[in-house]
């Protein structure tokens, strides 16, 4: 069972299907720029450059493969859900006017707050980021991986740093010492 040719990952019905209670919530809002950036800026680094143009060709044709169809079906279409409603909320919580910013309102509801928006915007992409792992984790099984060796993992890590005090900190534990000049200097 294929899917059909498709120009993204996803549709913006999916996202709804997927990640939104209110089934009657227009599309409108989920542009296929929307979907496409998202792709580019989460999904593409995560896969590493030949993984995800193999899948991005067998998709576009509508020929993926039955490993690629789990991967994206039963994987990367709930991470890329919910990255996509991360990169929408601000767009969905506010309209662009010839007048301006708008927040949205209606006479039955009230806007939520700044505070609750920003916590909305979080949790997606929390959310995404949960599904993301469980890719990870389904890509690097011992029993699986094989089937996958467009993969490499260490290729696709992003480092996370924290910058606490002129000190960046990344994940490999080793410090990194900023100078008056901005350069960096590391300590293991």
């Amino acid at each position: 069972m294929s899917i059909a040719a498709r120009t993204q990952m996803i549709t913006a019905q999916e996202v709804i299907d997927i990640c939104i209670a209110q089934k009657n919530f227009s599309k409108d809002k989920l542009k296929d720029s929307l979907i496409e950036a998202a792709e580019q800026e989460y999904i593409r680094p995560f896969l590493g450059e030949d993984l995800y143009a193999q899948i991005r060709t067998q998709y576009k044709a509508g020929t993926l493969t039955a490993l690629n169809e789990t991967l994206l079906v039963d994987y990367l279409k709930f991470a890329l859900c919910y990255f996509v409603l991360h990169k929408a909320l601000p767009f969905i919580m506010m309209d662009i006017t010839t007048l301006g910013v708008m927040i949205n309102n209606s006479e039955f509801a009230t806007s939520g707050t700044d505070k609750q928006r920003a916590d909305l915007t979080t949790e997606a992409l929390n959310n995404a980021n949960i599904f993301l792992n469980k890719t990870k984790l389904y890509l690097e099984d011992t029993a699986i991986s094989p089937s996958y060796p467009l993969y490499l993992s260490g290729n696709n890590i992003q480092s996370e740093e924290r910058i606490i005090g002129g000190v960046v900190l990344d994940i490999d534990d080793s410090t990194h010492r900023i100078d008056n000049e901005g350069n960096y200097h590391k300590h293991t």
